[in-house]
């Protein structure tokens, strides 16, 4: 064995390892994307809040019908300024927050459908008439947000088994025999 041999191992294993971080980098930056414009498609409903509906006191309406393979997001604002009664038919919800936006309280709501369908409604809990401006966005495709957050994680393990490559190619040292073969050969 010459002692080009161990040399020319250690700059095979720095190459390949270059490779694959830069791939693993690759893949992170196509999932995010993938991530953000399915998400944002998604949300884009939430955000507008473009429905309007005017609900006297105990009076209710249904803003979704939610099948059981679905979740739904609610995001609504109303002239009390105060959350409102969500309820949610035979499904599961979850109050997930409120967000100030223009000086106004924003309210989150994510509903999963249950078996034969949910239907999502909101209840004026008032004492006085409120002004309802909601947005509602159904998620039946999660495939292509689960596909961009499963990329990411593959982005990510690849970057660290091309990093983990790389470093060993660099730390890499001909073992003492080998230094000595290589002496004695030439």
């Amino acid at each position: 064995m010459t002692q080009a041999e161990p040399t020319c191992l250690r700059k095979n294993i720095v190459i390949i390892g270059a490779i694959i971080l830069v791939a693993g980098i690759v893949i992170f930056i196509v999932s995010g994307f993938l991530l953000v414009s399915s998400a944002s498609t998604e949300l884009n409903a939430v955000g507008t809040l473009s429905a309007t509906a005017t609900l006297s006191p105990g009076q209710s309406m249904i803003v979704a019908n939610v099948s059981s393979n679905e979740f739904a997001i609610l995001g609504y604002q109303d002239s009390s300024g105060s959350p409102l009664q969500i309820s949610a038919t035979g499904g599961v919800f979850q109050r997930t927050g409120a967000a100030h936006r223009n000086g106004v309280e924003t309210f989150v709501v994510v509903v999963g459908g249950a078996s034969g369908g949910t239907a999502v409604s909101i209840a004026n809990n008032q004492s006085t008439t409120v002004v309802l401006h909601y947005g509602v966005s159904t998620l039946s495709n999660l495939s292509s947000l689960a596909a961009g957050i499963f990329g990411a994680l593959a982005g990510i393990a690849v970057f660290i088994i091309g990093l983990v490559l790389l470093i060993v190619g660099f730390v890499l040292k001909p073992k003492a025999g080998q230094i000595r073969a290589a002496a004695g050969a030439s």
